[in-house]
C-alpha cells in the first residue's frame, strides 16, 4: 500500500511537501478516509488534483486578528456567514494515495475547530463551489500535541458512477396493488437518456418479461443554498396488470451520467453491478385502493402517494419536506450549503 505523504497546510508557517515527520509542535493532521462503497481512493486520484481546506473561525471574526506573518491562508467570508474563514489549498497530489493534511494550529490550540475539506479537479480555481469531493471534521488539539483526525472524503454523487436512489415500489413491498400505474426508479445523477432503454427491466414471478413504457424527465434536487443535484428520474407506466405474486426490477449496468461514467450500483464489488429488487403484489382488494394510494379513474389504475420513507436505498435517507431521498451527509460530515449542518441523528443537513 503506499504511504501517505504529508502536505502541511499551517496556520503558522510556510506550506511544504513530502516531510516525514509533524512540523509543528501542535498540530491537526487530516487523514482523508473514503468510503468504499461509495468510491475507492485510485477514483479519487482519478479526479481531485489539489485539496482546499477551509478551517471556521473558533471564535467571532477570530481569524481577522491574525497578521499577513501568521500564516499562507486566504481569509475571507468563504460561506457567508459574515465572518471570516482561513482557506488552504494543496500542491497537486502526486502518488498512489491520497496525503494527509497536516494544520498548524498555533494560538488556537484548545478551541474547536470546523474544517470542511474540497477535492479540486484539475485547472478548477481554489472555489468550493467546483469542487468534485466532500468532506469535514470537527477537532479541538491541546498544545504540544499532534492529533490525526479521521476526515470522510468522498466524491460527490455527480463525480461517481450513477446508481439507483430511489425505486418505488420500494425493495421487499407486499401488496402492492395489482393495477399499479407505474414503477418509479430515481437515479442518482442525471443520466444520457440514449443510454438509458433497454436496461431497465421488469419480470414477473415466472421470469417472463412485463410490458411498460418508460418515461424520462431531469430534475433538480437542491438543499439549501447549495448548487441543484441533477437527476434522472425513470417513470415505467404499466401496460398491464399484475396477475401474479411479485414482481422483479433490474436495472443493468448500461446507463451513463452527463460525466460520461458507467452505472454501478455497488462499487466496492469488481465490476459494473445491476441493481435488483422485489416487490409482492395483492390478488385483490379490498374497498379500492389500499392507503397511500389513490384512484385514478382515467387510467384505472391505483397511482402511489407515498412518501420516501421506505423507497430509499442504501447510502441515503428521506427528507420528507423535499418528498425525496438524498444522500446521507453523514457520508461527508458536512453539507454542500455550508450555512447548514449534518445531523448525526438523521442524516439530513437543517
Amino acid at each position: 500500500m503506499a504511504r501517505s505523504p504529508l502536505l502541511f497546510l499551517p496556520i503558522a508557517g510556510t506550506a511544504l511537501l513530502g516531510a516525514a515527520c509533524p512540523l509543528f509542535p501542535t498540530a491537526l493532521q487530516l487523514v482523508l478516509t473514503p468510503n468504499p462503497e461509495l468510491n475507492a481512493v485510485g477514483d479519487l486520484l482519478g479526479q481531485v488534483e489539489r485539496v482546499q481546506v477551509i478551517v471556521e473561525a473558533p471564535a467571532a471574526g477570530g481569524w481577522q486578528d491574525l497578521s499577513g506573518e501568521d500564516g499562507d491562508g486566504e481569509r475571507a467570508d468563504w460561506d457567508g456567514d459574515g465572518e471570516n474563514e482561513v482557506s488552504f489549498v494543496s500542491p497537486a497530489i502526486a502518488g498512489s494515495a491520497l496525503p494527509v493534511l497536516e494544520i498548524g494550529v498555533g494560538r488556537y490550540a484548545g478551541q474547536a475547530l470546523e474544517l470542511r475539506v474540497y477535492g479540486l479537479p484539475k485547472e478548477a480555481a481554489a472555489d468550493p463551489d467546483q469542487a468534485v469531493a466532500l468532506g469535514g471534521a470537527s477537532a479541538t488539539c491541546a498544545s504540544g500535541q499532534v492529533q490525526r483526525v479521521a476526515v470522510p472524503f468522498n466524491l460527490k454523487a455527480a463525480a461517481r458512477p450513477p446508481r439507483v436512489a430511489e425505486v418505488f415500489p420500494f425493495a421487499g413491498a407486499t401488496n402492492i396493488p395489482y393495477n399499479l400505474y407505474a414503477v418509479t426508479v430515481v437515479f442518482s445523477t442525471a443520466l444520457d437518456h440514449q443510454t438509458v432503454p433497454g436496461a431497465i427491466l421488469l419480470s414477473d414471478s415466472q421470469a417472463s418479461p412485463v410490458a411498460f413504457h418508460a418515461e424520462l424527465r431531469d430534475i433538480d434536487l437542491a438543499i439549501g443554498d447549495a448548487a441543484a443535484e441533477p437527476r434522472t428520474v425513470a417513470e415505467l407506466i404499466l401496460d398491464q396488470v399484475l396477475d401474479f405474486s411479485y414482481a422483479d426490477l433490474r436495472v443493468e449496468p448500461g446507463p451513463v451520467s452527463r460525466a460520461g461514467l458507467g452505472f454501478d450500483q455497488v462499487p466496492e464489488e469488481p465490476g459494473a453491478q445491476p441493481f435488483l429488487s422485489r416487490f409482492g403484489i395483492a390478488a385483490e382488494l379490498q374497498g379500492g385502493c389500499p392507503e397511500g394510494y389513490r384512484f385514478d379513474p382515467q387510467n384505472a389504475a391505483c397511482v402511489a402517494e407515498m412518501g420516501c420513507a421506505s423507497s430509499c436505498t442504501a447510502g441515503y435517507v428521506c427528507d420528507a419536506e423535499a418528498q425525496r431521498c438524498v444522500e446521507d451527509c453523514r457520508l461527508y460530515r458536512v453539507c454542500a450549503d455550508p450555512q447548514l449542518s449534518c445531523s448525526d441523528e438523521s442524516g439530513l443537513c437543517g
